[in-house]
């Protein structure tokens, strides 16, 4: 089956992709930025494992690796224009959810 492409262009998602990705994927969050908007999903451990080790130490390939594995579609320039990215880098880890749980002794 072949994968569709993703919406290169905040005007190219509809709707129903945003429907259709929150059936498929559970939370869709939206970013936006001087006109610009894109959606993203939470990474999973498969994404965040590919991150860890692509990235090394690297946080910016890391928050690359992270966002190119997350983007479900948008203005690419969150992708290609730095200041963008960089704007969009800081808010990766809030994608990144954490349950709190205990540790007690048996």
């Amino acid at each position: 089956m072949a994968q569709k492409q993703k919406p290169a262009a905040s005007a190219e998602v509809t709707p129903e992709m945003v429907e259709a990705w929150k059936k498929q994927y559970g939370e869709v969050f939206v970013v936006e930025s001087e006109g610009k908007k894109a959606w993203l999903r939470r990474p999973d451990r498969k994404a965040i494992s590919a991150a860890n080790v692509i990235g090394g130490i690297d946080a910016l390939k890391i928050n690359e690796v992270l966002i190119r594995n997350c983007w479900l579609g948008g203005d690419m320039e969150f992708q290609t224009e730095d200041r963008l990215f960089y704007g969009l880098g800081p808010r990766v880890n809030a994608l990144i959810e954490v349950a709190a749980v205990e540790l007690k002794k048996a």
